[in-house]
C-alpha cells in the first residue's frame, strides 16, 4: 500500500472526518451520522475473460448502518493528486466489486453504494466524469449506452464558505490545498486539531514535502502534553 493510501486512510477513518465530507460536499446537510459508519471491504478479486485472478483496491470504503444496524448504504471515497482519464470506469469498478459482494454473499435486496473522488491537485478536473464522455461514439448510439457518472470535488478550489462548513478537522486539510494553490501561507492557523498527526501525514504524503513529518511528531509531542492547539510548529 502506498503511502497516499495509508495516509489518507488512517485520517479518513476517523469516523467523524469521513461523515463530515460527505455531509458537507455531496448532501449539503448532516445525513451520515458517525455513529453508523463501519470499516468496509476495501478489496475485491475478480476474473478477467481470460481467466486470470485479479484484485481492485480502492481508497476507503465505509458502510454506513442504521440504530438497527441494517445496511443502508456502502460510502466510498477515492483521492486524487493527478487527473485520471480513466475515473469514470475505476469507480465503476470498484461499485460493481462491491454489488457483487452483496451477491455473493446472498443478498436478495441490494444497497446502494456511492463513491466520491476528492481531487487534491492544483487543476480543476477537465476529465471525463461519466462513462459517456470516455466514448468516441456517434451521437445516435449514444441514448442506447448505459452510463454512470463520478462526482469529483475540486479540494483546492473550494468556496471559503464550503470550506468553513466543515466541522472535523478535514477543514483544515481543505484550507491548506486551497491556500497552497493560492501562494498564500499554508500553515496560517490557531485552530486545534483533532487528529494533528494524521492531518499532517496526509498532508506530507499528498504534497511530497517530507517537512511536515517532522510537524507531526512536534504537534503530537505537544498534545501529548496538552500545551498548544495551534498546528504551526513554534507556536
Amino acid at each position: 500500500m502506498s503511502t497516499k493510501d495509508l495516509a489518507s486512510k488512517k485520517i479518513e477513518d476517523y469516523n467523524e472526518v469521513f461523515a463530515d465530507i460527505y455531509n458537507t460536499l455531496l448532501f449539503g446537510m448532516a445525513v451520515v451520522s458517525p455513529e453508523g459508519l463501519r470499516a468496509g471491504a476495501t478489496e475485491s478479486i475478480y476474473k478477467t475473460d481470460g481467466r486470470d485472478v485479479n484484485d481492485q483496491r480502492r481508497d476507503v470504503l465505509k458502510q454506513y448502518r442504521s440504530k438497527a444496524n441494517l445496511l443502508i448504504s456502502s460510502l466510498g471515497i477515492e483521492n486524487q493528486t493527478s487527473i485520471d482519464e480513466t475515473m469514470p470506469l475505476r469507480v465503476l469498478g470498484y461499485d460493481f466489486g462491491t454489488y457483487r459482494q452483496q451477491v455473493i454473499e446472498g443478498e436478495k435486496k441490494i444497497t446502494p453504494v456511492i463513491t466520491i473522488v476528492l481531487n487534491f491537485s492544483d487543476r480543476r478536473w477537465q476529465a471525463a466524469k461519466s462513462l459517456r464522455e470516455m466514448f468516441r461514439i456517434d451521437s445516435k448510439w449514444s441514448k442506447y449506452v448505459q452510463d454512470y457518472k463520478v462526482r469529483v470535488f475540486d479540494i483546492a478550489f473550494l468556496e471559503d464558505r464550503v470550506i468553513e462548513s466543515f466541522t472535523s478537522d478535514f477543514r483544515e486539510i481543505a484550507a491548506f490545498f486551497k491556500k497552497r494553490r493560492l501562494g498564500e501561507d499554508p500553515l496560517a492557523s490557531n485552530r486545534e486539531l483533532s487528529h494533528p498527526q494524521a492531518v499532517l501525514e496526509f498532508i506530507s504524503a499528498f504534497t511530497q514535502d517530507g517537512r511536515y513529518l517532522d510537524g507531526a511528531k512536534y504537534l503530537n509531542d505537544r498534545k501529548e502534553r496538552g500545551r498548544c492547539g495551534d498546528y504551526v510548529p513554534g507556536c
